[in-house]
């Protein structure tokens, strides 16, 4: 895979952005108003008198918007040395000296401020996510799964980690392990626009299968994983209702929420009924994930939910009943 150092970094300011939006609490009024005029400069301007970690980390990510790179990373590289550090603003120094040796093509600097970064914050879920995403860019998509996983696992509630995990599993074939993921960002996610695009490739993996592009840059579709499943006949046998509902299922409904319908009641249904406990993601979170939403019969106010519209009357219960469930999950 070609490294895309553009969208590589392009993904990484905005997780620095969020991590400046969780500390903008401490804003002194008069910055919050420059803020909101886009007047960095003078925001730039009042937050180099002070010294607070808060202020300079705010600056270092002002001085990335601005594409200064060497001044965003000389601040970063002093906050980084500093100890007691709120989690946001010690990780976001690493993340940005990460940012910059990237736009400079340092490689071995990009290793070293992970290493130190994975020192400081081992259990961070944001740096093992953000570390998938350098190695699936640099063509390691075995070690990007790796570490997708391990930031799912600590932080279930990342939707942006499913869906990445869709991603690296589409390409590699996986028709099954790219569908769950797609599950999970649409039950976690509060991205409205976002949920529309997932909810769409999601039912072209249902209902079609896996995209294959050949060498000649020609691609189509097969109701099939193009991969071994690592021997987890559970999920092969998943692939097989899916493929048994396409071929030899009589009256598929042609309405659009109806065929999600019935499709997502098959999966989840065999996920409930499969779900024995195990400890790996695939069933341990994903089963455990699937198979509590069906238990506690919230599917269809799940499903309402993905296709309703937004001057429809206010919702049932049920629904209401899904959305409490939903946010639950987030704590």
């Amino acid at each position: 895979m070609k490294k895309n150092i553009p969208q590589f970094c392009a993904l990484l300011l905005i997780l620095l952005n969020s991590a400046f939006q969780m500390s903008a609490q401490n804003h002194p009024e008069q910055l919050d108003q420059l803020l909101q005029r886009a007047d960095t400069a003078a925001a730039i301007e009042l937050l180099e008198k002070s010294s607070s970690p808060e202020n300079q980390y705010q600056l270092a990510i002002l001085q990335l918007q601005r594409k200064e790179y060497k001044k965003a990373l000389t601040i970063a590289e002093k906050l980084s040395k500093q100890d007691e550090l709120p989690t946001s603003i010690g990780l976001g120094s690493f993340l940005i000296q990460i940012l910059v040796y990237t736009q400079f093509e340092n490689d071995k600097k990009v290793e070293k401020s992970y290493d130190k970064a994975f020192e400081k914050y081992p259990l961070h879920y944001l740096l093992y996510f953000n570390y998938a995403m350098k190695v699936h860019q640099d063509g390691n998509s075995e070690l990007a799964e790796e570490h997708i996983q391990k930031s799912i696992l600590l932080n279930p509630a990342h939707a942006a980690a499913h869906k990445y995990l869709a991603q690296i599993q589409e390409e590699n074939g996986n028709r099954i392990k790219a569908i769950l993921p797609l599950y999970a960002y649409l039950i976690y996610s509060d991205d409205e626009k976002e949920k529309k695009a997932v909810l769409a490739k999601l039912q072209k993996l249902l209902y079609e299968g896996i995209e294959v592009k050949q060498e000649n840059g020609l691609s189509f579709t097969v109701p099939f994983s193009t991969e071994e499943d690592d021997g987890n006949s559970n999920l092969q046998s998943l692939e097989l209702v899916l493929n048994d509902l396409k071929y030899n299922t009589p009256g598929i409904p042609e309405n659009e929420l109806e065929k999600f319908r019935l499709y997502s009641h098959s999966i989840f249904r065999f996920m409930s009924e499969n779900h024995r406990g195990e400890m790996d993601i695939w069933w341990g979170l994903y089963g455990s994930l699937l198979n509590d939403l069906y238990e506690k019969k919230y599917l269809d106010a799940f499903i309402y939910t993905l296709f309703r519209k937004s001057d429809q009357q206010k919702p049932s219960q049920a629904v209401e009943d899904f959305e409490k469930w939903r946010r639950q999950l987030k704590f």
